[in-house]
């Protein structure tokens, strides 16, 4: 069984390779400098897909800019509450994954208490959420706070180009340069 589920594998993963081969050239590569979903910074050869959109390219910077001089400082206060003020503060679309977080016998009325200064909101949000086993992504043109599990459930589909790993490039032959992309997949 094992054999052949791996067969298998090596047969999609060689047709998706020759597909990628044939057409990646193509189409028009993405400008450089251009951050996928789920992709740290990628080079112009490497794209995942699903467009952020504006809304969440909006969401990413304003998660990189520093809390506002009042920082986070909460005291047993409602989950709720906090993704209200977050909006508010922020203005940025936050929503809760009420389905992900009954899964796992949480609330939305879950006591939060944090008091932090000093660091960007992602930052922030990473901290305040880990006390909970939560995480956030972004989804749909929203932050979506929601279960590790939930969000480990989601699959991001990214594309590399990798003919010059296979030592090819528009029918000529160059040497291997696997240093391309960036292969570690982010959330945010």
């Amino acid at each position: 069984m094992k054999i052949s589920v791996s067969i298998g594998w090596c047969a999609v993963v060689a047709l998706l390779l020759s597909l990628l081969v044939a057409n990646v050239g193509a189409k028009e590569t993405p400008k450089a400098g251009k951050v996928a979903e789920g992709a740290a910074k990628s080079p112009a050869r490497c794209r995942c897909q699903g467009d952020l959109g504006p809304s969440g390219e909006r969401i990413k910077q304003v998660l990189a800019e520093p809390l506002q001089s009042t920082g986070l400082e909460f005291s047993e206060e409602p989950l709720e509450n906090v993704v209200n003020f977050l909006q508010a503060e922020y203005n940025i679309p936050i929503q809760l994954d009420t389905l992900a977080l009954e899964d796992a016998g949480l609330t939305t009325d879950e006591p939060v208490t944090v008091n932090l200064q000093n660091i960007t909101l992602r930052s922030a949000l990473r901290l305040m959420l880990r006390q909970k086993n939560l995480t956030y992504i972004i989804e749909n043109e929203v932050l979506m706070i929601t279960t590790r599990d939930a969000a480990e459930a989601r699959l991001i589909v990214c594309v590399y180009d990798v003919r010059d790993i296979l030592g090819q490039e528009g029918g000529q032959e160059r040497s291997a340069r696997p240093d391309r992309c960036d292969y570690r997949l982010h959330r945010d």
